[in-house]
């Protein structure tokens, strides 16, 4: 169904209102590296659209607490080195990388924006017409929308897998079965399922993801078929993932 995402967008500008008379904003316009060691009991901001700004840097280390929403708006980094977002993520343009430390809420991405997480613990990863790459830590859930590209190594246990809209998410892995029934390399989901009155596949899949982790979770699979290819896809490695990577690496930047 078209229409999900854009409900994803209309709920997540309604959250963000609300949020926005319960807290004051802390901003950064300045292109610069911004270190957090210690608390902020606000909102963050980096390069709003209307700034002029673009480029700002944070680095979110042990001791740092942002406890409430962090929302970046123009080629932007955000990098989880410990410390803790009591709120959720929102990136525009850039990129999110989790490495320690914990997000509690969603980091979305939108905008052909990159998250990546190698450690620490994400509540929920929603990539919008963006790529996100889970190759440790702990995620909740993960949802691929509006033609995104997800690659799943790790960090992902039994919180539930979506993708909608042309969204793909890849796992690489090992003794992967959907339903039960062994599912091979190169093979989408879909394959195995069929789909339901309302245009969705449900089901579970289970497996042991590259890192280790014990995959056993639920998946939703909408608009299959015609312009619609949403589709989860078991894919071995290393070959497919230096071939993904290469994909992310313009949208990389060296901090400032």
């Amino acid at each position: 169904m078209k229409k999900i995402g854009s409900v994803w967008r209309i709920l997540f500008i309604y959250i963000l209102l609300i949020s926005s008379f319960a807290k004051a904003t802390v901003n950064f316009y300045d292109g610069q590296r911004h270190i957090i060691d210690y608390v902020i009991n606000d909102d963050v901001v980096l390069d709003d659209f209307s700034s002029g700004t673009s480029g700002t840097y944070l680095d979110l280390i042990n001791g740092g607490i942002i406890k409430g929403n962090l929302t970046a708006h123009n080629n932007n980094t955000i990098s989880v080195n410990g410390g803790i977002v009591e709120g959720s993520v929102t990136i525009w343009s850039g990129e999110v990388i989790v490495t320690s430390g914990s997000i509690n809420g969603w980091v979305w991405s939108d905008n052909g924006s990159c998250t990546i997480v190698n450690g620490g613990v994400v509540g929920s990863i929603i990539s919008l017409t963006g790529f996100a790459m889970i190759n440790g830590g702990k995620v909740a859930s993960v949802a691929s929308d509006f033609g995104s590209q997800v690659f799943v190594s790790g960090g992902i246990s039994s919180g539930g897998l979506y993708a909608k809209d042309d969204g793909i998410i890849y796992l690489d892995g090992t003794d992967f079965k959907v339903n039960g029934i062994p599912i091979g390399y190169q093979h989408g989901v879909s394959e195995f399922v069929n789909m339901t009155d309302d245009n969705v596949i449900r089901g579970s899949i289970t497996g042991v993801l590259r890192d280790g982790t014990q995959l056993d979770s639920m998946f939703e699979i909408h608009n299959i078929g015609g312009s619609f290819g949403a589709d989860i896809i078991v894919i071995p490695e290393p070959t497919t993932c230096l071939l993904f990577l290469g994909s992310l690496s313009f949208l990389r930047r060296k901090p400032h």
